[in-house]
């Protein structure tokens, strides 16, 4: 047994009533620690721009815990971040699900893997190109 797969079976409390104190920030924080950053807003249109359906795949990603930030650059004003998988647990687990979706068959997505893996093995990359242009 991998030393993180008993890290995925923790209870998840960021949404509990009972812990919303310590996971993330809470209406009194926005009332009072942000009000000076908040000021002239309108905070029931801010409140409900955060819509699920709305926000990007890296962001909902980097929420989720499937993505870390594994670097940070300044380039003038702004600071841009590199994301990445916190471990090689879940971003093999990740690439397992994606392609099986994308495949829709764990007979293929096995046969997939395994042509993958050899023409990588032998640097076969009009192999690698066919078979990345059979999931589209």
């Amino acid at each position: 047994m991998n030393f993180f797969s008993g890290l995925n079976n923790l209870a998840d409390i960021t949404l509990s009533p009972d812990f919303s104190n310590i996971c993330g920030y809470t209406d009194a924080d926005v009332d009072t620690v942000f009000a000076p950053e908040l000021e002239g807003l309108d905070r029931d249109k801010m409140i409900s721009a955060f819509e699920v359906g709305d926000i990007s795949t890296e962001a909902l990603m980097f929420q989720s815990g499937y993505l870390t930030l594994t670097g940070e650059e300044n380039l003038g004003d702004e600071i841009f971040y590199t994301l990445g998988f916190p471990n090689r647990e879940v971003r093999s687990a990740l690439n397992k699900s994606l392609l099986g979706a994308w495949i829709g068959s764990r007979k293929r997505e096995g046969e997939h893997r395994i042509a993958l893996f050899r023409a990588l093995q032998e640097n076969d990359f009009s192999r690698i190109r066919e078979i990345f242009f059979s999931l589209y």
